[in-house]
């Protein structure tokens, strides 16, 4: 057992030796809307509820997810509104 504590904790020191780096999520353009009642969106993940004020967002290759306004607002720029 004590062995596998040693490993456990060199390979943390090891990590925490890693060279960090900053980096920004590349800026794509997606679609997006803001749910005005409940929803059901098909996702990677199945079925997802979006509620009333979640975004419903499509990606580069087509997919759906739900993205809570808060989070979203945070992560997304509004480019443009039609």
């Amino acid at each position: 057992m004590k062995n596998a504590i040693e490993d456990l904790y060199q390979r943390w020191v090891d990590f925490n030796k890693q060279k960090v780096i900053t980096v920004r999520k590349r800026p794509l353009e997606v679609s997006a809307f803001q749910a005005e009642v409940r929803l059901l969106v098909h996702t990677f993940e199945g079925l997802v509820a979006a509620e009333p004020g979640d975004y419903i967002i499509k990606g580069i290759k087509g997919e759906f997810s739900v993205d809570k306004k808060e989070s979203f607002e945070q992560t997304y720029e509004v480019l443009s509104k039609e």
